[in-house]
């Protein structure tokens, strides 16, 4: 449309000048008639070229003024208040967003993280890492969750097997997915080679087998920021500043 307008324009201002330049050569047998048609022809131009400006340019743009106008005054949008840090809840249970990462947070201070955008771009699928993994005396971390559960002071769940290729010598190396058992409290993680293992820990624990997709976990909490682990007391003060948005 800009390359139309472009056009339009251009060709406007080239027309008028080969008219007047005809005009001056033949001024006096048709200099009235080359008048009228200068002013016929390029005022035609010229409310082309103003149609296109128009929807390409000014239309677009106050659409977008109108749009914002209206975000702002029913608090919708970037600009609008953010309920949850008005009402000073703790942060860690409503911000989704980790240094431009996608954030869940299961028990504080623990976390998952996913380039979410970036993996969305290249096509792949999302994979979702355990915040501070390295603090629980694994070798390898949790770097790719499969599934996971969230009760009392405990994390579970499956991590993903693993292909790491080296950029300098294109070395391969294979982690084995492995079975997790988190003991917040103790800042423990128990790792487990088979599923029947790890089941009887959970069954020790009395721990619910109700396990979680990160990706169908993310998407409804960027919108209604509750989840079924938290307190009460954080649901409730999470239900009551969203109400208050409503």
């Amino acid at each position: 449309m800009k390359t139309i307008l472009f056009f339009t324009i251009a060709g406007m201002l080239i027309f008028t000048a080969l008219v007047l330049l005809a005009m001056r050569l033949f001024k006096k047998k048709t200099s009235f008639t080359f008048i009228i048609m200068s002013f016929l022809l390029g005022g035609i131009s010229a409310v082309v070229g103003l149609y296109f400006l128009w929807v390409d340019v000014v239309r677009p743009a106050a659409s977008i003024v109108k749009r914002e106008v209206k975000a702002y005054i029913n608090d919708e949008g970037p600009y609008a208040p953010n309920p949850y840090k008005q009402d000073h809840i703790d942060s860690f249970y409503w911000d989704n967003n980790w240094e431009g990462y996608a954030k869940i947070p299961l028990i504080k201070p623990y976390y998952l993280i996913s380039n979410v955008k970036y993996r969305h771009q290249k096509g792949d699928p999302d994979e979702w890492s355990l915040d501070d993994s390295s603090s629980l005396n694994t070798p390898h971390g949790i770097t790719a969750l499969g599934v996971f559960g969230v009760a009392d002071s405990y994390i579970y769940g499956l991590n993903n097997g693993r292909i790491y290729r080296s950029t300098t010598d294109w070395t391969k190396t294979v982690y084995d997915p492995f079975y997790f058992l988190i003991d917040t409290k103790n800042n423990l993680i128990h790792k487990y080679e088979t599923r029947s293992l790890w089941r009887q820990a959970l069954d020790s624990l009395e721990l619910p087998k109700d396990f979680h997709d990160p990706d169908h976990i993310y998407w409804p909490f960027r919108v209604n920021p509750v989840l079924p682990w938290f307190p009460e007391e954080i649901k409730q003060q999470l239900k009551a500043a969203k109400a208050k948005r409503e």
